[in-house]
């Protein structure tokens, strides 16, 4: 790796003309040193927390009975 990739600032302007999420993500994969990088430009989007409660699993979470907006975290049993 080229000495001038450890300085945090060029990575963070590289990581800032990398176009979509997947494009991202390709970019994190590549280096050790992109990652955070790559992620802090991911997370900048984000719209919300939605897309992180659709990551959950479907038993963990469900749609609230007097809202179609809201969400409610179910119990969890073992």
């Amino acid at each position: 790796m080229h000495p001038c990739l450890n300085i945090d600032e060029i990575v963070q302007n590289i990581a800032g003309h990398v176009g979509t999420n997947s494009s991202l993500h390709s970019f994190a994969v590549v280096c050790r040193a992109f990652v955070e990088p790559a992620n802090d430009r991911r997370w900048v989007g984000l719209n919300g927390l939605k897309p992180l409660v659709n990551c959950l699993p479907d038993h963990l979470v469900g749609a609230s009975k007097t809202s179609a907006d809201t969400l409610v975290s179910l119990q969890y049993t073992s």
